[in-house]
């Protein structure tokens, strides 16, 4: 039913076997610990207080780029979700109130996504079961309903490094008697197994760009719900891994636009700031989802430079009010070379 299965390695020295699961540590790299600057050196670092508000400005008017605005607004429910077995309901993962009414609309919009590109998969594809990896997959909410929806058709990975999520996980997929799960317990980038489709909900920070590379590594479609905006400010100083990476990611953004790392470390932290009380930005909430929509931009926009065979396209959830952060980053890899 569940199981592990060494046709789906974890590249690590410090793998080991728990029980029915398999188990890595990791992280996402070393952290160091931020230097205390002089005066002079925090007076040339820019500021949510003092340089927000012109850099807004800047994108408004002349840096202005029409994909800013551009995203794609579903507008149903997916109603295949309250069809499926008890086990793999929301409310199986002990969710209640608020937060199962919004995981729902969350599931249900992820759902419309990847069952559009299982289906064309299906279609143009070779016969053979094609392979989801759920990242950062918690309790299995977003992956598990897909498993039975298509027990012939789809091999399930959930891949989760809390030990309490990844049992309830198993424990549903058990109960609900899928034999296409196999539970996988470590960080994601531990995870170098073939896939086809990658999915993720709320992966925090830099782990939605981790989670964009395997599926560019790996020529797998993608469909990846991004959160917490502004960790990827904080981690890009603070995480050897993440501080090596290109910011913005886009040949566009940095050349055209021509954002700098610290104006994309300013709008990254400007895309979380769109609950806030006080806002001297004029329309902030405005403000901070045109910033989402550039973050998520740059990470599409830098797929497509580096392999024109995939489509790409950002999407909104429905009922959008189901999530703060409610962006579906969408990857189709054309088969037609």
């Amino acid at each position: 039913m569940i199981q592990n299965d060494s046709d789906y390695p974890l590249k690590t020295s410090n793998q080991i076997i728990a029980g029915d699961l398999n188990i890595t540590s990791g992280n996402l790299g070393k952290r160091k610990k931020r230097k205390l600057q002089s005066e002079e050196e925090k007076s040339k670092c820019l500021t949510t207080r003092r340089d927000l508000p012109i850099l807004i400005g800047s994108l408004a008017g002349k840096r202005y780029c029409e994909f800013y605005d551009e995203i794609e607004n579903l507008d149903q429910p997916w109603e295949k979700l309250a069809k499926l077995n008890d086990h793999l309901q929301p409310a199986g993962g002990e969710l209640k109130g608020k937060r199962l009414s919004n995981k729902v609309g969350q599931i249900e919009s992820m759902s419309q996504c990847i069952e559009k590109l299982i289906d064309i998969q299906n279609k143009n594809g070779t016969g053979n079961k094609i392979t989801l990896v759920d990242f950062c997959a918690g309790c299995g909410h977003s992956s598990l309903p897909l498993a039975e929806l298509y027990p012939e058709n789809l091999q399930v990975i959930i891949l989760e490094n809390k030990s309490q999520s990844l049992m309830r996980a198993f424990h549903r997929a058990e109960k609900a008697n899928l034999k296409n799960v196999i539970c996988l317990q470590a960080n994601l980038e531990m995870y170098h197994g073939k896939f086809d489709l990658g999915i993720a909900l709320h992966a925090c920070g830099p782990a939605t760009d981790m989670v964009l590379k395997k599926c560019f590594n790996a020529d797998a479609d993608f469909v990846i719900v991004p959160c917490c905006y502004g960790r990827i400010a904080t981690l890009a100083t603070t995480s050897d891994l993440i501080s090596a990476e290109n910011f913005p990611k886009s040949e566009k953004l940095r050349k055209e636009v021509g954002i700098s790392r610290d104006e994309f470390h300013l709008i990254s932290q400007a895309a979380d700031m769109d609950q806030a009380v006080e806002a001297k930005i004029g329309n902030l909430q405005e403000a901070a989802r045109m910033c989402m929509r550039i973050v998520d931009w740059d990470r599409l926009i830098s797929i497509k430079e580096q392999k024109p065979r995939y489509g790409v396209s950002l999407k909104r959830m429905f009922p959008e009010n189901c999530a703060t952060k409610n962006h579906i980053l969408v990857g189709e890899m054309s088969k037609e070379k």
